[in-house]
């Protein structure tokens, strides 16, 4: 991993990351989910992406019998438009495909195949960029299920790790 002040090395390097990085939609786009295209590669609507600061950061809520919520009680709360925060104490099932306009884990994210109803579904997470912070956790294991994490040109800009990211 590089950091913001090491570009020359990143650069220097950038064929051999290239090189090791892999990507369904160059290798072979007709194994993904038939929605997934048409879902997550619209930019942004038009719509310019909010600031950190801005109306539409959303820190998700569970209710009081449970810390746990799944993908429909996310979007529910978060859109295409917000940056959509786990909080710490929250985990976050991904049940379901979800179109976010970007995601930050500060509680936990799970998806495996119990999340994903133990079936060989294809599921899809769609974000401008996924940032995981401080005692965050993605926690992703699939056997059975395939689980796609599409990271979308849609012009948010995470303070860290910039565009079209998925990182710490």
């Amino acid at each position: 991993a590089f950091g913001q002040g090491q570009e020359i090395d990143y650069l220097a390097n950038y064929n051999a990351i290239e090189s090791a990085t892999y990507s369904v939609i160059k290798h072979s786009p007709e194994s993904l989910p038939l929605d997934l295209l048409s879902v997550c590669s619209n930019v942004n609507n038009n719509n310019p992406p909010p600031t950190p600061s801005g109306d539409n950061v959303i820190i998700v809520q569970a209710d009081d019998t449970t810390n746990i919520l799944t993908s429909a009680q996310v979007s529910a709360q978060c859109s295409t438009n917000s940056i959509c925060i786990i909080p710490i104490g929250i985990i976050f099932q991904v049940d379901a495909n979800i179109n976010l306009g970007a995601l930050v884990v500060r509680g936990i994210v799970e998806w495996n195949d119990v999340t994903q109803n133990g079936n060989s579904s294809k599921q899809f997470l769609c974000a401008g960029y996924v940032a995981v912070e401080g005692q965050g956790k993605w926690e992703m294991d699939l056997k059975y299920g395939e689980g796609y994490i599409y990271i979308k040109d849609n012009g948010y800009v995470h303070h860290h790790l910039r565009s079209r990211a998925f990182g710490r």
